[in-house]
């Protein structure tokens, strides 16, 4: 958790954590599930999920990489 912390930091951008109702709360709108992640976690999406939990709408697609994904929101 350090390591969020300090990378937010570094960027300028605020940390937000999600509870964990709100993150199931929004799994059906997560625009792109992912297999892997509900195998791992049980939520079809986390970085959209966070996103649209906090209240924001996609602002892309979610981006993925080598073991990482990572979703970008617009603030309403």
């Amino acid at each position: 958790m350090a390591a969020l912390a300090e990378a937010a930091a570094t960027l300028g951008v605020p940390l937000h954590w999600v509870e964990e109702e709100a993150l199931g709360a929004v799994q059906p709108r997560c625009p792109t599930p992912s297999e892997t992640a509900r195998r791992a976690t049980g939520y079809a999406a986390i970085a959209e999920g966070c996103a649209l939990a906090l209240g924001g709408r996609p602002a892309l697609p979610r981006i993925t990489g080598e073991g990482v994904t990572c979703a970008l929101s617009l603030e309403e």
